[in-house]
């Protein structure tokens, strides 16, 4: 009886063990992750339109119909990305991602006070770099230290109405999502 009982109890923790394991490894080989999806909206370092949610529309997970939003994916592997923006007088928010879909960074209208948007997406040594030698358009800029070698950029911007959604695509338009220059 002492057997089966030991048999039962190495099964269930056996069987708990592969689950975890397979729970929390799956991200690391999906196929269809968030960069891959990212990727399907358009080409790198644009901002691209996320479809909004609606019947026969393949958009995102958790996309809100009321915001407009737009993705950017990028790489560090040579250069630091810069993010500016002048976005309408609604409320936008900013998002980073490293490549798996974790979100690293985030801002929105009250928590800058500054037009347009400003922001670096950089490395540790790429900081450094620029730290040596900072150009004069840096006063206002936001430094963002990523540890990853690739990530996305998502702007949220409330627009309930045809024009708010018009003038956040205006806005998007002139919009960059560009590599920086090292000097």
């Amino acid at each position: 009886m002492t057997r089966v009982l030991y048999a039962i109890l190495f099964g269930l923790v056996l069987g708990g063990v592969i689950h975890i394991v397979a729970v929390l490894g799956l991200p690391r080989v999906a196929e269809n992750d968030a960069w891959a999806r990212i990727a399907a909206l358009g080409p790198d370092q644009a901002f691209n339109p996320i479809p909004r949610p609606g019947p026969g529309v393949d958009t995102l997970p958790l996309i809100d119909p009321a915001f407009a939003e737009f993705a950017c994916r990028f790489r560090l592997d040579d250069n630091p990305v810069r993010i500016r923006a002048t976005l309408p007088d609604l409320y936008w928010s900013i998002a980073v991602f490293n490549g798996r879909g974790v979100n690293a960074y985030n801002l929105n209208d009250r928590s800058v006070g500054q037009k347009p948007v400003d922001i670096l997406i950089a490395s540790q040594d790429q900081i450094a770099d620029i730290r040596d030698n900072p150009p004069a358009d840096f006063n206002d800029t936001i430094i963002v230290d990523w540890a990853s070698a690739r990530g996305f950029a998502i702007i949220r911007v409330f627009a309930p109405t045809p024009a708010d959604t018009r003038d956040a695509e205006l806005a998007i338009q002139k919009a960059t999502c560009a590599p920086y220059p090292l000097g």
